[in-house]
């Protein structure tokens, strides 16, 4: 009974182990460096790929190229006005389509058949409050970002689809990510393991995010480093690589990620000094600067302790005054609070 006893704990302990190891190896820094580029002039709005071809995504057209020899074959037919990132699947590409900038706004996946370059609503959403600006087929589920612009883009959200377009779920995004986005907002989306990659709209960066245990805003991860200028991204079936474009050279660019260096340490005992661009401590001279520090405080307190519960968890605070003196240059109260 004993031996059965120990034998059963160290199963118990090697299954721990092996969960830490998985839920660690997703979340391991990284940078994206390209590995090919290809001339693609329609490229201006995303890329994708699929084993034979590599798509260009325009506004109004998405263009075929040969996957070896970067030859352009065929343009699309068929009515699109703001065509987004694409994706593909069961042997058609997918690309996410909305009117915007008009209003009402009104959302709808396209589907390409690669034969014909024909392209056919797949999916009307109508007005669903936001511009559909990427959609990607994940674990039997479609999920889908309704953008929003300006000073309303803090307000774009994810929605999770079952198979039958019911919706089981939706998301905010962190304020690490809506405030670097300027007046845009999420251009792209694929999902890695269980984190969710998203692109801006002209930077080269890729934001990690993962659901959240509770509450409904996207827990923010990690940026790194891409060769993208933001806009739509894919992931490549042969090698799980990433596909994307960058739109000032009208290129499409395979990238592959590699193991960043690890970040050292900020120093505990100086608050004010935040990351620098070379990951040296730079001293904090600004409200912005300030921030980065408190997001990196934030994130690495949650590390330990866990995420922070969410909006639905805060209560009135029903605060009190039980006493007040004036002490002439400033005012001391004598507060409770639940």
């Amino acid at each position: 009974m004993r031996v059965n006893t120990m034998t059963q704990s160290l199963v118990i302990l090697c299954g721990s182990l092996i969960a830490v190891v998985n839920a660690t190896a997703d979340e391991i820094s990284q940078t994206w460096n390209s590995i090919r580029t290809m001339s693609a002039t329609e490229a201006s709005q995303a890329a994708a790929v699929d084993d034979k071809f590599v798509y260009g995504i325009g506004n109004t057209v998405v263009a075929k190229y040969d996957r070896k020899s970067g030859e352009g074959i065929a343009v699309s037919s068929g009515d699109a006005t703001h065509l987004n990132s694409g994706f593909a699947w069961d042997g058609k590409l997918y690309c996410a389509h909305s009117n915007y900038p008009t209003n009402p706004e009104r959302s709808e996946i396209k589907q390409l058949d690669p034969d014909s370059m024909r392209l056919t609503t797949f999916k009307e959403f109508g007005d669903f409050g936001g511009s559909l600006t990427w959609c990607v087929r994940q674990d039997d589920s479609w999920w889908c970002n309704f953008a929003k612009y300006g000073d309303q883009n803090g307000s774009t959200f994810l929605v999770k689809f079952d198979a039958d377009w019911r919706e089981q779920s939706r998301w905010s995004y962190p304020a690490e990510v809506i405030r670097q986005l300027g007046r845009y907002s999420l251009s792209g989306g694929v999902w890695r393991g269980r984190l969710l990659l998203v692109t801006g709209h002209d930077d080269p960066v890729l934001f990690r995010l993962r659901l959240p245990e509770h509450g409904n805003v996207l827990e923010f991860v990690d940026q790194q480093a891409a060769p993208f200028t933001g806009q739509g991204i894919a992931t490549d079936p042969q090698s799980a690589n990433l596909v994307g474009i960058n739109r000032p050279k009208k290129q499409i660019i395979f990238a592959r990620a590699e193991a960043s260096l690890p970040q050292p340490r900020l120093p505990r005992e100086q608050l004010l000094v935040y990351r620098g661009p070379n990951n040296e401590a730079t001293p904090v001279k600004n409200r912005d600067d300030w921030q980065q520090r408190r997001d990196d405080i934030r994130r690495n307190m949650q590390l330990v302790m866990g995420p922070l519960p969410g909006l639905e968890k805060r209560c009135d605070l029903d605060v009190r005054v039980q006493e007040e003196v004036d002490l002439g240059s400033y005012v001391r109260r004598l507060i409770t609070y639940q």
